[in-house]
């Protein structure tokens, strides 16, 4: 029986580990805090009943009956949760869908705090996991979807302010044919590693006619994270985790998911927490505090992203789908005003958590124009469409709320600029 109160402990210990790899990969929310927390106390507790003489004496005539009550709650666990998922497929199974389907966000912001944003949005993820419209696309439409990061996902902007929506009303203003059907497949914080998982393992996206693809910045700043270094493995092996749900995460489980929301602590967000502006101040505070350092040498991280963009060129080819590149806007330029400055909490060097310090904006600049010139050659190399988006958009609050996060005004002057170039080309041009 001591054996087996021994082998328990295992419990606790894979519940910290848990908590630890989704710490280690930014993904640390108020479910893994809990997790983390009870994985810690129970590992105590039965600690000190196995090393504490008088303990252990005192609780050995109960010792059975914990045994016994914890390998029946992970037996009872495990088994609901494996033939709930081989007998009553869930459709919020992460593998499928990129995101929980059906879910509705409401977000209250300062707007002083995010320029140009609205004091209440709204986030809705439809029934196909992506942001859009629910209903399906009718026979003969024009089926797109975007593809990127944070910038690209919206995730403050209102359902009706996003630019990928603003992009389908657009196309489809006066009557336009054919009918377009747009959806959203933005993730806060993926690279160009992420997009082509993304592209290779999201079965939605294959029903598209056309993707628009914006990728780079936070290929860059991965990068930059990293100090140069290689950055190819070490994405890979978190795009793996994050599109396929490699590994036994615990808030992934069928049985798991309902008790977070019983217990305040979910449903999950679309794609990790919906930050508030403390979480702004914060960022923009260290960042205030910080040394200022100089850009590591990103000759690697450039080459490394210039190969990420063939490999998704070669993915378009593979699944016949039409690709439109954008480049990546920012406001970063050496000679933003002091009360813009302060709105900027991009571009750490060293871990996101801990980082040694800041890159100059001007340095900043400089590199995203590196980064996107990189995508303009590829483009040309692969013959593929590219719409140097960067060159449309103001460096300023007109168009953004931070580095690179476009406010409601900002959405629309996107939208316009990709649709007067999506109407002059087929096959809205006949």
């Amino acid at each position: 029986m001591l054996t087996l109160y021994r082998l328990h402990l295992l419990i606790p210990l894979l519940v910290i580990a848990d908590a630890l790899v989704a710490w280690r990969h930014d993904e640390f929310g108020r479910f893994e805090t809990v997790a983390f927390v009870a994985g810690c106390t129970w590992l105590t507790v039965g600690l000190a009943v196995l090393l504490v003489g008088a303990l252990r004496h005192r609780l050995a005539p109960v010792l059975p009956r914990i045994v016994l009550a914890t390998y029946t709650s992970v037996f009872t666990v495990t088994a609901t949760d494996v033939l709930a998922a081989r007998f009553f497929p869930d459709p919020q199974d992460r593998r499928v869908y990129l995101r929980i389907p059906n879910q509705r966000f409401t977000r209250h912001a300062d707007p002083a705090t995010m320029p140009g944003i609205d004091a209440t949005t709204v986030f809705t993820v439809n029934r196909l996991g992506l942001r859009g419209p629910d209903n399906n696309p009718a026979p003969g439409s024009y089926r797109v979807i975007t593809v990127g990061g944070s910038a690209t996902e919206c995730l403050n902007l209102d359902d009706t302010q996003e630019w990928p929506r603003l992009v389908m009303d657009g196309l489809n203003r006066d009557h336009a044919t054919p009918v377009t059907w747009l959806a959203n497949a933005g993730q806060s914080g993926d690279t160009a590693v992420h997009h082509l998982f993304l592209l290779k393992s999201l079965p939605v996206l294959d029903e598209a006619d056309a993707w628009i693809i914006m990728p780079g910045i936070n290929d860059f700043q991965d990068s930059l994270a990293r100090g140069g270094r290689p950055t190819q493995d070490a994405l890979t092996r978190v795009a793996e985790r994050r599109v396929h749900g490699v590994g036994m995460r615990l808030s992934k489980a069928r049985i798991i998911l309902p008790l977070r929301r019983v217990l305040g602590l979910g449903p999950e967000p679309a794609t990790g927490e919906v930050v508030g502006d403390d979480w702004y101040l914060r960022n923009r505070g260290q960042r205030s505090r910080l040394p200022t350092l100089p850009l590591p040498d990103l000759s690697l991280a450039l080459a490394e992203y210039h190969e990420r963009l063939l490999s998704i060129g070669a993915e378009c080819q593979a699944r016949q789908k039409r690709c439109v590149f954008l480049t990546q806007p920012t406001m970063w330029r050496p000679d933003l005003p002091p009360e813009v400055a302060s709105l900027m909490w991009f571009g750490w060097i060293g871990p996101r958590s801990r980082p040694q310090g800041y890159a100059s904006l001007a340095d900043l600049a400089g590199a995203m124009a590196r980064y996107n010139d990189v995508l303009l050659q590829a483009c040309r190399q692969m013959n593929a469409e590219c719409l140097d988006l960067a060159e449309s958009i103001p460096k300023d609050t007109s168009a953004m709320f931070d580095d690179c996060h476009f406010n409601a005004n900002g959405a629309r002057l996107v939208a316009d600029v990709i649709v007067r170039y999506l109407r002059a080309r087929a096959p809205f041009v006949h």
